[in-house]
């Protein structure tokens, strides 16, 4: 953290700003800096503390290794994943082969 502030005060030299790409801040707006630095590192701690056990009901029914989906979420991806495939696997006769010649339709 302290390089980090070290390297925005360079940019209230010329080199400085030039060799780190920043601009000179005033005093507000280094204040708000390390204010929101402060409070992410005190988000942090009381973020540890949370008990994971809170989250189990949230992913108690995620089975993601499962091949047939049974929760809402993996269902809804495997929808989607399977819209998607159907939607850009399909081809038309203007579509071009991996060794770029057209692929016209054979008349018979």
């Amino acid at each position: 953290m302290g390089l980090q502030h070290l390297m925005l005060m360079a940019g209230n030299t010329k080199l400085g700003g030039s060799i780190f790409g920043t601009a000179p801040l005033t005093f507000g707006q280094v204040s708000a800096c390390w204010g929101f630095g402060a409070f992410s590192l005190i988000i942090n701690i009381v973020a540890k503390k949370i008990p994971i056990e809170i989250f189990n009901k949230f992913t108690h029914n995620q089975q993601l290794e499962s091949e047939r989906p049974t929760d809402f979420v993996s269902k809804t991806v495997d929808r989607t994943t399977r819209f998607f495939d159907n939607m850009f696997s399909q081809k038309d006769e203007n579509d071009m082969d991996l060794d770029n010649n057209y692929n016209k339709p054979t008349s018979t």
